[in-house]
């Protein structure tokens, strides 16, 4: 049987010829710099090595690498063991501009959530008063639908 076995794996000829051909023709991931984060900026601010890491979250050191490059994706899972080894939230570890925080915005969020929750409401509407004038200015939008003039239907 064993025998059977490794000459259907080893043996082309059991494999489809267009399985054949697309194995051929599979593209190969391309390092792009696509998926660019913050875990090695937090690693090496807390003093931890990339295998420190690695064992920490319960992956190898190659995939900690791959991941603080952006050479792959990193799976939600592992995003958030990874935030969870390094003591930080999954949105910490994102750019700024994929939805990370910086320290200040995080200083911001963690004394709101300091405040009880029934001044959350009057403290929230006190900063966006605060902060209202130095907001950009949007031009107001047209009304989707405009009244029709009296008579004309």
């Amino acid at each position: 049987m064993q025998e059977r076995v490794s000459k259907f794996v080893t043996d082309k000829s059991n494999v489809p010829r267009y399985q054949r051909r697309m194995r051929k023709e599979r593209l190969h991931p391309v390092h792009t710099g696509a998926w660019p984060n913050r875990i090695r900026e937090w690693r090496r601010k807390l003093g931890l090595s990339g295998p420190q890491l690695a064992e920490m979250a319960g992956t190898t050191k190659q995939n900690v690498s791959r991941y603080e490059t952006g050479f792959c994706d990193i799976p939600l899972y592992q995003l958030r063991v990874l935030g969870a080894a390094l003591g930080l939230p999954m949105a910490d570890l994102l750019n700024t501009e994929d939805g990370g925080l910086t320290e200040r915005e995080r200083q911001i969020i963690e004394i709101m959530r300091a405040v009880p929750e029934h001044q959350r409401t009057q403290l929230h509407d006190s900063i966006v008063s605060l902060v209202q004038p130095f907001l950009p200015q949007t031009p107001a939008k047209p009304d989707p639908n405009p009244r029709q003039m009296p008579g004309r239907e």
